[in-house]
């Protein structure tokens, strides 16, 4: 009962036994490629979130770092005009032939400290109890620290003292 069947579109004739044989195979060979796909998926999911996972810890260790330090300053500028002041003093010093930065910070960031004025107020941590940060009224400097590679300014306030 072998009927000759000519495939269209490719102008073979071909024994119907022989075109079911034929289609069996590509569907194993679909089934196999699919199976292999989702293994493949899969071992790329496990390895995001290895990756994730082990970033997560690179994380809390960098969190657990930065809880080893005091608390942030809070502080603000009195007005725009002492900001700017401020900014223009950091900004321009290396026309007025001086180093264009004065140190480092704990990240190896570029930092300008100047003392000035009155130019601030805010709350400095309290190392003996740091849910009770200190009021400063006064504040006679200020801080403006650049990005390493760059040396692009990113952050300005004021300090209690430089």
């Amino acid at each position: 009962m072998n009927k000759k069947v000519a495939l269209r579109g490719v102008g073979i004739v071909v024994e119907q036994s022989r075109k079911v044989g034929l289609l069996s195979r590509i569907l194993f060979c679909c089934k196999v490629i699919g199976l292999f796909v989702m293994q493949r998926s899969k071992l790329q999911f496990q390895e995001v979130e290895e990756s994730a996972s082990h970033e997560r810890a690179l994380n809390e260790g960098a969190v657990a770092k930065f809880k080893k330090f005091r608390g942030v300053h809070s502080s603000r500028f009195l007005s725009h005009r002492a900001q700017m002041n401020a900014y223009n003093e950091a900004m321009t010093r290396e026309s007025r032939k001086m180093p264009c930065f004065t140190g480092e910070d704990s990240m190896g960031n570029l930092v300008v400290r100047m003392e000035t004025e009155n130019i601030g107020e805010g709350y400095e941590p309290n190392p003996a109890n740091p849910s009770d940060p200190r009021y400063i009224s006064e504040m006679y400097g200020f801080e403006m620290r650049f990005d390493f590679e760059t040396q692009e300014p990113w952050a300005l306030y004021p300090i209690e003292k430089a």
